[in-house]
């Protein structure tokens, strides 16, 4: 069972791994779960409806390790196969991991073990972008490391929302539901699942929102487990026409769902607006990416229409855009100052989009 030191006993964890289309990359991420130091695991693979052979492996993993239970179900996005996996779960704590990721052998040890020392409710580690090439890039832990009673909504996700003007650097845990250790009466007790990942472009920031208003102690670990990573379906190989319009949805819950915490507090509205601001740049990254299919004079529309917009507008006219860094400073100047040829040079320039 590893070093972990438990009073009574070593308790199940169920690690929940949606499936959809990553027979490239499954057995890489099966690999690093069932090598696990902390054996205790219920290994659920949650099959949303995989149109290449990745249900196939499910099932031969499934014949190789009894700790596995697989679900093959209808295709509805990861974050219904990720509430599929809750329904079946049994364990004390959830553990959450994207099957075209991977982890450090020790992770779920590491996290139980500070959950049960800390006597906290949630455990996230950093995590290790990797890009398509290998290359890798590991976030810096924060200060802060405990967090509990209101902190944990207007401190922990405050930085997860997004980073101060002065710095690009977001939140070190970032906003990935992996990463993570829960303790399941979170989700029993208050029955939160995943929404529809079509509505919002990031269901894991809202379902970290969710789960965090009733943890009672948060706890980060200094140390990098899990490593996200880059494949051939990111955002340069598939555009979504709706992408900004949802970016603007997003925006309006985010106002909507954290009024309570943002009341008189300066700092998290501005976090708010940064997460939007994020938004609009991956928006408009994805024109510039997709000029060539869509035709330039689509392109440099579309990039004019979002500088345009009534949000952009109001978000960029209060925002302290002089107090952030240089790249981010010019940019957004730029986009304010609707100079939407500056604008495009500066994503093909800075994102080498050729």
């Amino acid at each position: 069972m590893g070093g972990i030191l438990m009073k009574d006993k070593h308790p199940l964890i169920s690690v929940i791994i949606p499936v959809f289309n990553v027979a490239p990359y499954l057995n890489r991420c099966m690999e690093t779960i069932v090598s696990q130091t902390y054996t205790n695991l219920q290994i659920i693979m949650v099959d949303d409806g995989s149109t290449d052979f990745s249900g196939s492996l499910c099932d031969q993993w499934k014949k190789a390790d009894n700790r596995i239970k697989v679900i093959h179900k209808k295709n509805e996005g990861l974050g219904m196969a990720r509430n599929s996996g809750i329904k079946a779960a049994e364990g004390e704590y959830f553990l959450f991991v994207d099957s075209d990721d991977y982890v450090d052998k020790v992770m779920a040890e590491k996290l139980l073990q500070t959950l049960v020392i800390q006597q906290a409710d949630i455990c996230y580690s950093g995590f290790v972008d990797v890009s398509i090439n290998g290359e890798e890039r590991a976030g810096v832990p924060p200060e802060k490391l405990i967090y509990s009673g209101d902190e944990i909504m207007a401190d922990f996700i405050g930085e997860a929302l997004g980073a101060v003007p002065e710095t690009s650097r977001n939140c070190f845990a970032g906003m990935s539901a992996c990463a993570a250790l829960y303790r399941a009466s979170l989700f029993r007790e208050e029955e939160v699942f995943f929404r529809k990942e079509e509505k919002v472009l990031c269901e894991d920031l809202f379902f970290n929102i969710a789960i965090c208003r009733y943890a009672r102690k948060v706890v980060l670990l200094p140390e990098c487990f899990y490593y996200y990573c880059a494949n051939e379906s990111s955002l340069t190989k598939r555009y979504k026409k709706d992408r900004y319009e949802v970016a603007k949805h997003m925006k309006r819950l985010l106002d909507t769902e954290l009024k309570d915490c943002g009341a008189g507090n300066i700092s998290f509205r501005q976090r708010i607006d940064r997460n939007y601001m994020d938004n609009l740049i991956t928006c408009m990254k994805q024109e510039v990416a997709f000029r060539k299919q869509n035709g330039k004079d689509w392109c440099m529309r579309r990039l004019k229409e979002m500088a345009e917009d009534e949000t952009t507008l109001q978000v960029l006219k209060t925002y302290p855009i002089k107090k952030m860094e240089k790249k981010q400073r010019i940019l957004f100047t730029m986009i304010l100052t609707k100079n939407m040829y500056v604008v495009y040079w500066l994503f093909r320039l800075r994102y080498r989009l050729s």
